[in-house]
């Protein structure tokens, strides 16, 4: 039985855009921009962290399921991201945990 929930493959190279935002392109069934970006809140070292679609206007959509096919290169690519983070508490926005719960899991799993 093949185990989907492998961190084995490499997380797709990415680039920091400016203060602690990062974008990649997702290279699944379609070619997709990507953005992760943490924003500090007003307690010292805990930040939110923002994750989803970049669309044109430069936003991040952390509501679209984008179904690319290469979802755990992106988990990959994620957690990559996250060692780049200062020492401190990330919080997961309820949206990006709801929409990626299962590979969250998934993950955390293995």
């Amino acid at each position: 039985m093949i185990n989907h929930c492998s961190m084995s493959g490499a997380p797709y190279k990415y680039n920091r855009v400016n203060g602690y935002r990062y974008n990649f392109i997702s290279s699944g069934k379609r070619t997709i921009i990507k953005a992760v970006e943490f924003t500090p809140t007003s307690a010292k070292n805990i930040y939110n962290l923002g994750f989803g679609d970049r669309l044109p206007n430069g936003e991040i959509d952390d509501m679209v399921n984008s179904n690319n096919g290469d979802i755990i290169k992106i988990f990959a690519t994620v957690i990559d991201i996250l060692h780049i983070l200062p020492n401190g508490t990330l919080l997961l926005p309820y949206s990006f945990w709801e929409v990626r719960q299962n590979g969250w899991r998934c993950i955390i799993a293995s």
